[in-house]
């Protein structure tokens, strides 16, 4: 199971959890916290524009409970990638087999490095538009294409993701543009 998934599965566990130790308690503060707890987690959660998002705006906190439940189980079922996702997943992952294949079998550093690294760049490429962060800079009216140092840094910055990830990648990149010579110590 993929970390993102059990983080998700884990934070609807606990505001259900918390939902079922609290409902005898007929307390607006407690309901209010629940019903709180609920939403925030939806949102956190909810892909832009989904049912959850809107289906979560019910002042009946049983159901918006029904909502987190819901959430919970399209986790559990691995329903919450895009057939779009799914098959880009696929593809990269051809990909990816074809970079294996070109380092293991054929010993061709450059062009497997170079494989794997456009895998990498569509990949952050994808989580930008993901975050909403754009992949292209206007500079006189022409939209240029975004450098990938500068794509990692904002995904940083944004915290999609952290600090080391951000260095791996970096460092990847520098694999996938170093010249020829360069990946002969990777032997």
């Amino acid at each position: 199971m993929e970390l993102a998934t059990q983080i998700a599965l884990e934070q609807l566990d606990s505001v259900n959890d918390q939902f079922e130790r609290t409902r005898g308690e007929h307390k607006a503060a407690t309901t209010a916290q629940n019903v709180t707890r609920m939403r925030a987690a939806i949102q956190r959660l909810a892909p832009p524009d989904s049912a959850y998002l809107e289906r979560m705006r019910s002042t009946n906190e049983f159901e918006v409970l029904g909502v987190v439940k819901a959430l919970r189980d399209d986790y559990a079922a691995g329903y919450m990638r895009t057939l779009r996702q799914e098959i880009n997943a696929d593809l990269f992952s051809d990909f990816l087999e074809m970079a294996a294949y070109l380092l293991r079998e054929e010993k061709l550093k450059q062009p497997a490095a170079v494989l794997a690294g456009g895998v990498l760049e569509e990949h952050i490429r994808k989580l930008c538009e993901l975050n909403g962060i754009a992949c292209s800079s206007s500079e006189d009216s022409a939209a240029k294409p975004k450098k990938l140092d500068a794509m990692n840094s904002e995904l940083a910055k944004a915290t999609v993701y952290g600090k080391n990830d951000q260095n791996q990648i970096t460092a990847w990149c520098g694999i996938r543009n170093s010249p020829p010579r360069a990946l002969r110590r990777f032997r």
